[in-house]
Protein backbone atom coordinates (compact mmCIF):
# COMPACT_ATOMS: atom_id res chain seq x y z
CA UNK A 1 0.00 0.00 0.00
CA UNK A 2 1.30 3.78 -0.82
CA UNK A 3 1.74 5.30 2.21
CA UNK A 4 1.20 9.67 2.10
CA UNK A 5 4.34 11.67 2.33
CA UNK A 6 5.29 14.56 2.51
CA UNK A 7 7.20 14.97 -1.26
CA UNK A 8 10.13 17.60 0.16
CA UNK A 9 10.74 17.35 4.17
CA UNK A 10 13.69 19.77 5.48
CA UNK A 11 15.13 19.63 8.47
CA UNK A 12 17.65 22.58 9.72
CA UNK A 13 20.14 21.39 13.09
CA UNK A 14 22.59 23.72 14.41
CA UNK A 15 26.08 22.13 14.09
CA UNK A 16 28.33 22.43 17.20
CA UNK A 17 31.04 24.77 17.17
CA UNK A 18 34.57 22.67 16.51
CA UNK A 19 37.41 24.24 18.66
CA UNK A 20 40.85 24.53 17.37
CA UNK A 21 43.20 25.05 18.95
CA UNK A 22 45.93 28.00 17.87
CA UNK A 23 49.52 26.78 17.88
CA UNK A 24 50.70 29.23 16.26
CA UNK A 25 53.31 30.06 18.30
CA UNK A 26 57.07 29.59 19.00
CA UNK A 27 59.27 29.04 21.90
CA UNK A 28 62.92 30.42 21.81
CA UNK A 29 65.13 28.45 24.10
CA UNK A 30 68.14 30.81 25.73
CA UNK A 31 71.11 30.85 27.87
CA UNK A 32 70.21 33.86 29.85
CA UNK A 33 68.96 31.91 33.15
CA UNK A 34 69.17 34.88 35.27
CA UNK A 35 66.54 37.19 34.04
CA UNK A 36 63.81 34.57 34.73
CA UNK A 37 62.23 32.81 37.70
CA UNK A 38 59.56 31.09 36.23
CA UNK A 39 60.02 28.54 33.38
CA UNK A 40 58.50 30.60 30.49
CA UNK A 41 57.27 34.00 29.48
CA UNK A 42 55.28 34.91 26.57
CA UNK A 43 56.05 38.46 24.99
CA UNK A 44 53.59 39.39 22.26
CA UNK A 45 55.61 42.26 20.40
CA UNK A 46 58.57 43.73 21.08
CA UNK A 47 57.53 46.44 23.20
CA UNK A 48 56.98 43.82 25.90
CA UNK A 49 60.62 42.25 25.01
CA UNK A 50 62.14 46.03 25.77
CA UNK A 51 61.12 45.68 29.46
CA UNK A 52 63.17 42.96 30.08
CA UNK A 53 66.04 42.91 27.47
CA UNK A 54 68.42 45.58 26.36
CA UNK A 55 68.57 45.80 22.50
CA UNK A 56 72.28 44.54 22.77
CA UNK A 57 71.24 40.91 24.39
CA UNK A 58 71.21 37.81 22.45
CA UNK A 59 67.18 37.78 22.99
CA UNK A 60 65.84 40.30 22.33
CA UNK A 61 67.51 39.84 19.31
CA UNK A 62 65.98 37.14 18.23
CA UNK A 63 62.87 38.65 19.17
CA UNK A 64 62.94 41.23 16.72
CA UNK A 65 63.73 39.09 14.05
CA UNK A 66 60.43 36.97 15.39
CA UNK A 67 58.30 40.08 15.44
CA UNK A 68 59.67 41.19 12.05
CA UNK A 69 58.50 38.21 10.55
CA UNK A 70 55.17 38.15 12.21
CA UNK A 71 54.60 41.55 10.90
CA UNK A 72 54.56 43.30 14.48
CA UNK A 73 52.74 40.94 16.98
CA UNK A 74 52.62 37.33 17.78
CA UNK A 75 53.49 35.02 20.36
CA UNK A 76 56.65 34.05 21.51
CA UNK A 77 57.75 32.02 24.51
CA UNK A 78 60.97 32.97 26.59
CA UNK A 79 62.15 29.65 28.05
CA UNK A 80 65.72 29.64 29.86
CA UNK A 81 67.39 26.36 29.78
CA UNK A 82 69.11 25.32 32.80
CA UNK A 83 72.44 24.57 33.87
CA UNK A 84 73.83 22.34 36.36
CA UNK A 85 72.65 19.26 34.65
CA UNK A 86 74.47 17.23 32.71
CA UNK A 87 74.92 17.83 29.35
CA UNK A 88 75.77 21.34 30.69
CA UNK A 89 72.24 22.46 28.94
CA UNK A 90 69.21 20.21 28.73
CA UNK A 91 67.97 21.15 25.92
CA UNK A 92 65.67 17.53 26.07
CA UNK A 93 64.21 17.75 29.63
CA UNK A 94 63.49 21.38 28.73
CA UNK A 95 61.61 20.27 26.40
CA UNK A 96 59.58 17.24 28.36
CA UNK A 97 58.60 20.22 30.62
CA UNK A 98 57.05 22.32 27.92
CA UNK A 99 55.34 19.79 26.37
CA UNK A 100 53.98 18.67 29.35
CA UNK A 101 52.53 21.95 30.33
CA UNK A 102 48.70 22.43 29.88
CA UNK A 103 49.60 26.28 29.39
CA UNK A 104 51.53 25.75 26.51
CA UNK A 105 50.64 25.67 22.87
CA UNK A 106 53.35 25.93 20.06
CA UNK A 107 54.46 24.49 16.95
CA UNK A 108 58.42 25.89 16.37
CA UNK A 109 61.37 26.10 18.75
CA UNK A 110 64.20 27.88 18.07
CA UNK A 111 67.36 28.66 20.53
CA UNK A 112 70.18 31.39 20.72
CA UNK A 113 73.59 31.00 19.43
CA UNK A 114 74.75 28.81 23.18
CA UNK A 115 71.52 26.67 23.44
CA UNK A 116 72.05 25.85 19.37
CA UNK A 117 75.43 24.97 20.16
CA UNK A 118 74.51 22.84 23.30
CA UNK A 119 75.89 19.03 23.04
CA UNK A 120 72.29 17.51 22.68
CA UNK A 121 71.19 19.43 19.25
CA UNK A 122 75.16 18.83 17.92
CA UNK A 123 75.57 15.35 18.25
CA UNK A 124 72.17 14.21 17.51
CA UNK A 125 70.52 13.34 20.87
CA UNK A 126 68.07 15.97 20.54
CA UNK A 127 67.11 14.84 17.36
CA UNK A 128 66.36 11.41 18.65
CA UNK A 129 64.46 12.11 21.65
CA UNK A 130 61.74 14.58 19.77
CA UNK A 131 61.68 13.39 16.09
CA UNK A 132 58.10 12.45 16.52
CA UNK A 133 56.72 15.22 18.69
CA UNK A 134 54.33 18.17 17.95
CA UNK A 135 56.49 21.17 17.10
CA UNK A 136 59.33 22.08 14.42
CA UNK A 137 62.54 22.63 15.59
CA UNK A 138 64.51 25.26 13.71
CA UNK A 139 67.94 26.54 14.41
CA UNK A 140 70.98 28.56 12.73
CA UNK A 141 74.44 27.04 12.62
CA UNK A 142 77.51 28.92 11.41
CA UNK A 143 79.55 25.53 10.54
CA UNK A 144 81.94 26.27 7.36
CA UNK A 145 81.84 22.74 7.24
CA UNK A 146 78.32 22.95 6.66
CA UNK A 147 79.70 23.78 2.67
CA UNK A 148 82.46 20.99 2.58
CA UNK A 149 81.71 17.63 1.82
CA UNK A 150 82.12 16.72 5.21
CA UNK A 151 79.37 14.86 7.35
CA UNK A 152 80.45 16.09 10.71
CA UNK A 153 78.65 19.17 10.95
CA UNK A 154 75.10 19.36 12.68
CA UNK A 155 72.98 19.60 9.06
CA UNK A 156 74.78 15.86 8.49
CA UNK A 157 74.85 14.57 11.76
CA UNK A 158 71.38 15.12 12.81
CA UNK A 159 70.27 14.27 9.20
CA UNK A 160 71.84 10.73 9.99
CA UNK A 161 69.82 10.10 12.81
CA UNK A 162 65.90 11.03 10.54
CA UNK A 163 67.42 8.97 8.38
CA UNK A 164 68.44 5.98 10.10
CA UNK A 165 65.25 5.37 11.61
CA UNK A 166 63.68 1.96 11.01
CA UNK A 167 59.91 0.54 11.20
CA UNK A 168 57.04 2.63 12.51
CA UNK A 169 59.01 5.35 12.84
CA UNK A 170 60.80 5.73 9.47
CA UNK A 171 57.55 7.12 8.24
CA UNK A 172 57.54 10.37 10.25
CA UNK A 173 57.94 13.80 9.10
CA UNK A 174 61.45 15.45 9.80
CA UNK A 175 60.57 18.29 12.32
CA UNK A 176 64.30 19.74 12.47
CA UNK A 177 65.74 22.16 10.16
CA UNK A 178 68.77 24.30 9.96
CA UNK A 179 69.84 27.50 8.09
CA UNK A 180 73.43 28.40 7.23
CA UNK A 181 74.79 31.32 8.33
CA UNK A 182 77.94 33.18 8.36
CA UNK A 183 77.30 35.73 10.93
CA UNK A 184 76.81 33.89 14.63
CA UNK A 185 74.09 36.79 15.54
CA UNK A 186 71.83 36.57 12.54
CA UNK A 187 68.99 35.16 13.86
CA UNK A 188 67.37 33.97 10.59
CA UNK A 189 65.44 31.15 12.09
CA UNK A 190 63.14 33.13 14.44
CA UNK A 191 62.53 35.46 11.18
CA UNK A 192 61.25 32.34 9.54
CA UNK A 193 59.03 31.13 12.55
CA UNK A 194 57.49 34.27 12.81
CA UNK A 195 56.45 34.09 9.17
CA UNK A 196 55.17 31.09 9.32
CA UNK A 197 53.49 31.69 12.27
CA UNK A 198 52.25 34.99 11.60
CA UNK A 199 49.47 33.34 8.56
CA UNK A 200 47.57 30.17 8.94
CA UNK A 201 49.39 27.09 8.92
CA UNK A 202 49.39 25.33 5.49
CA UNK A 203 49.30 28.45 3.46
CA UNK A 204 52.49 29.41 2.81
CA UNK A 205 55.76 27.80 2.50
CA UNK A 206 59.45 28.47 3.92
CA UNK A 207 60.88 28.90 0.86
CA UNK A 208 60.85 32.25 -0.64
CA UNK A 209 61.10 33.54 2.66
CA UNK A 210 63.56 36.75 2.50
CA UNK A 211 64.66 37.84 6.05
CA UNK A 212 64.15 41.76 6.37
CA UNK A 213 67.51 41.89 8.75
CA UNK A 214 69.97 39.61 7.20
CA UNK A 215 72.13 40.02 3.92
CA UNK A 216 72.16 37.38 1.41
CA UNK A 217 74.98 35.05 1.85
CA UNK A 218 77.14 34.57 -1.87
CA UNK A 219 78.15 30.84 -2.05
CA UNK A 220 80.00 29.27 -5.35
CA UNK A 221 77.52 26.41 -7.02
CA UNK A 222 79.55 24.21 -5.18
CA UNK A 223 78.74 25.53 -1.61
CA UNK A 224 74.89 25.63 -2.00
CA UNK A 225 75.12 21.99 -3.99
CA UNK A 226 76.63 21.10 -0.33
CA UNK A 227 74.03 22.62 1.67
CA UNK A 228 71.39 21.36 -0.03
CA UNK A 229 72.72 18.08 -0.58
CA UNK A 230 72.58 18.13 3.08
CA UNK A 231 69.22 19.09 3.25
CA UNK A 232 70.25 22.63 4.61
CA UNK A 233 68.71 25.66 4.47
CA UNK A 234 70.63 29.36 3.77
CA UNK A 235 69.48 32.92 2.59
CA UNK A 236 70.94 33.31 -0.78
CA UNK A 237 70.79 34.32 -4.21
CA UNK A 238 73.28 32.21 -5.88
CA UNK A 239 71.73 30.42 -8.75
CA UNK A 240 69.25 32.78 -9.07
CA UNK A 241 68.37 36.17 -11.52
CA UNK A 242 70.58 38.92 -10.18
CA UNK A 243 68.50 40.40 -7.30
CA UNK A 244 66.76 37.44 -6.32
CA UNK A 245 67.64 36.41 -3.07
CA UNK A 246 65.65 34.03 -0.72
CA UNK A 247 65.53 31.45 1.59
CA UNK A 248 66.25 27.90 0.00
CA UNK A 249 64.34 25.03 -0.12
CA UNK A 250 62.41 25.23 3.28
CA UNK A 251 63.38 21.54 4.12
CA UNK A 252 63.70 19.41 6.79
CA UNK A 253 67.15 17.57 7.79
CA UNK A 254 65.29 14.73 6.73
CA UNK A 255 65.20 13.41 2.84
CA UNK A 256 62.03 14.65 0.97
CA UNK A 257 60.68 16.63 4.02
CA UNK A 258 59.74 20.41 3.98
CA UNK A 259 58.95 22.68 7.12
CA UNK A 260 55.07 23.26 5.98
CA UNK A 261 54.65 19.33 5.25
CA UNK A 262 55.65 18.98 9.21
CA UNK A 263 53.96 22.04 10.63
CA UNK A 264 50.42 20.84 8.49
CA UNK A 265 51.07 17.64 9.94
CA UNK A 266 51.43 18.73 13.27
CA UNK A 267 48.00 21.03 12.88
CA UNK A 268 46.27 18.08 12.03
CA UNK A 269 48.00 16.25 14.98
CA UNK A 270 46.85 18.57 17.38
CA UNK A 271 43.48 19.36 15.80
CA UNK A 272 42.22 15.91 15.87
CA UNK A 273 43.75 14.88 19.35
CA UNK A 274 41.87 18.28 20.50
CA UNK A 275 38.15 17.42 19.01
CA UNK A 276 38.35 13.69 19.85
CA UNK A 277 38.71 15.00 23.99
CA UNK A 278 36.06 17.25 23.56
CA UNK A 279 33.86 14.50 22.23
CA UNK A 280 34.85 12.48 25.12
CA UNK A 281 34.15 15.27 27.86
CA UNK A 282 30.95 15.95 26.16
CA UNK A 283 29.10 12.41 26.00
CA UNK A 284 29.86 8.42 25.80
CA UNK A 285 30.82 7.17 22.87
CA UNK A 286 29.94 4.16 22.08
CA UNK A 287 32.04 1.41 20.05
CA UNK A 288 29.78 0.87 17.07
CA UNK A 289 28.28 2.37 13.94
CA UNK A 290 26.86 5.47 16.07
CA UNK A 291 30.11 6.36 17.92
CA UNK A 292 31.91 5.98 14.78
CA UNK A 293 29.52 8.59 13.08
CA UNK A 294 29.87 11.21 16.25
CA UNK A 295 33.95 10.60 15.58
CA UNK A 296 33.45 11.16 11.92
CA UNK A 297 31.33 14.61 12.78
CA UNK A 298 33.77 15.78 15.44
CA UNK A 299 36.76 15.33 13.19
CA UNK A 300 35.76 15.66 9.30
CA UNK A 301 35.97 19.42 10.24
CA UNK A 302 39.31 19.33 10.64
CA UNK A 303 39.85 18.19 7.06
CA UNK A 304 37.51 21.00 5.61
CA UNK A 305 39.65 23.59 7.41
CA UNK A 306 42.76 22.05 6.50
CA UNK A 307 41.86 22.20 2.98
CA UNK A 308 40.84 25.83 3.01
CA UNK A 309 43.69 26.40 4.86
CA UNK A 310 46.21 25.11 1.77
CA UNK A 311 47.13 21.51 4.35
CA UNK A 312 44.89 19.35 2.12
CA UNK A 313 44.29 19.73 -1.69
CA UNK A 314 40.34 20.69 -1.88
CA UNK A 315 38.15 18.05 -2.50
CA UNK A 316 35.60 15.64 -1.06
CA UNK A 317 37.66 12.49 -2.26
CA UNK A 318 41.01 14.19 -0.69
CA UNK A 319 40.53 12.80 2.85
CA UNK A 320 39.12 9.88 4.18
CA UNK A 321 38.09 9.25 7.92
CA UNK A 322 37.09 5.92 8.97
CA UNK A 323 36.73 3.67 12.38
CA UNK A 324 36.94 0.24 13.92
CA UNK A 325 36.84 -1.53 17.36
CA UNK A 326 40.48 -1.98 19.11
CA UNK A 327 40.77 -4.58 21.82
CA UNK A 328 38.63 -3.68 25.25
CA UNK A 329 37.65 -0.43 24.97
CA UNK A 330 39.60 1.09 21.86
CA UNK A 331 38.22 3.00 19.03
CA UNK A 332 40.89 2.87 16.30
CA UNK A 333 40.89 5.46 14.00
CA UNK A 334 42.18 6.12 10.87
CA UNK A 335 42.87 9.05 8.57
CA UNK A 336 44.44 10.06 5.36
CA UNK A 337 44.96 13.37 3.31
CA UNK A 338 46.50 14.33 0.03
CA UNK A 339 48.99 16.97 0.86
CA UNK A 340 48.37 20.52 -0.94
CA UNK A 341 51.68 20.50 -2.14
CA UNK A 342 53.60 24.12 -2.42
CA UNK A 343 55.02 24.95 -5.73
CA UNK A 344 58.61 25.71 -5.49
CA UNK A 345 59.85 25.76 -9.30
CA UNK A 346 58.15 27.12 -12.30
CA UNK A 347 59.95 26.16 -15.77
CA UNK A 348 58.72 28.19 -18.27
CA UNK A 349 58.10 28.25 -22.31
CA UNK A 350 57.42 30.92 -24.45
CA UNK A 351 56.12 30.07 -28.14
CA UNK A 352 56.52 32.98 -30.22
CA UNK A 353 54.32 32.67 -33.45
Amino acid sequence: MATNQKAVITNVRQVPDTNFIDINRTVALISDTATFADIWKLYTDLDSVEVDFASTEETYKMAAQYFAGTGGSGYFYVVPVRTGIAPAYDVINTLTILENDPALTFAMVTADLTIREATEILDGSLATAKYDKPYHMAFETDDVSVITATTTDPIAVNGAIYDGLTGEASTVIGNMSFIYITTASDYQASYVCGKLMSQNIGSQTAKFIKPSASTPITLTGAELAFILGKNGNVYTGTGEDAGRAFMKEGVSVKEGSFIDTSLGAIWMDTQITSVCYDLFLSQKVSIDTTGFALLENATKPVFKLAQTNGIVQTGENKFSISFSAGTGREIIGTYSYFEAVAGHFVTNTVNIK
